[in-house]
């Protein structure tokens, strides 16, 4: 159900990092630490995988760190595994307490060497009213239990903001939208289309002009009907 946007909401354990696929979560929210950056690193990065703004919320008792030393401890590990461990915990513990940037911080360890989390580009903001997107949300839930597909396989989130962003009013322009090809189209795309062209009429919008984030479409007369 979650997978198909009937809820939008689940409660997980920490196998959520590696058995979620599904592109538009929105938060991942920790209800304690990780035991390591790179569990952390692999949960987190289950929200925004589509492109579209995504945030993780950790929330950190210290009771956190002395269950996972317990944990190591207990474990059946050799002693050197389990230094190496401590030394893991301790780079997570860092990071609840850091005052830097933390998506800067974050180190992943990999082959023995750290790099730093790329600082994703700055979010855009959507000019074009949420109620679109919300009519193209709907259509694509209905085309998800119509085919019986998760709603990402028919148009991610990211590919219906840029429909609400640039308003495409024709197969042309549908077929400039990022994440609309040719086949997808002929799949769907008329339908996407007529949602737009309601929108579009209802909000007296042209359909001569449609801004573009490079620039303006020409004007143009809509082609015929034969796709």
């Amino acid at each position: 159900m979650f997978l198909y946007d009937d809820i939008s909401l689940m409660v997980a354990t920490n196998a959520f990092g590696m058995g979620i696929d599904k592109s538009n979560v929105r938060y991942v929210i920790h209800y304690n630490m990780p035991k390591s950056m790179e569990s952390y690193y692999q949960e987190a990065g289950r929200a925004g995988r589509d492109g579209e703004p995504g945030e993780c919320i950790l929330l950190f008792n210290p009771q956190d760190i002395q269950v996972q030393k317990f944990l190591i401890e207990q474990s059946s590990l050799s002693e050197a595994r389990k230094t190496f461990e401590y030394r893991k915990l301790q780079a997570m513990v860092d990071y609840c307490h850091t005052s830097w940037c933390l998506r800067k911080y974050i180190p992943i360890l990999k082959n023995q060497e750290k790099f730093l989390l790329k600082v994703p580009r700055k979010e855009q903001k959507h000019t074009t009213s949420d109620l679109l997107f919300e009519e193209l949300r709907q259509l694509r839930q209905q085309i998800a239990r119509r085919e019986q597909v998760p709603p990402y396989i028919v148009f991610a989130d990211s590919t219906l903001r840029e429909m609400c962003r640039h308003l495409p009013q024709n197969k042309r322009a549908m077929l400039s939208v990022k994440g609309v090809g040719q086949a997808k189209f002929e799949r769907y795309g008329q339908e996407f289309l007529e949602v737009i062209l309601k929108y579009a009429g209802q909000n007296s919008i042209s359909t001569q002009t449609v801004q573009t984030g490079a620039g303006e479409y020409a004007k143009e007369k809509a082609p015929p009907a034969m796709w």
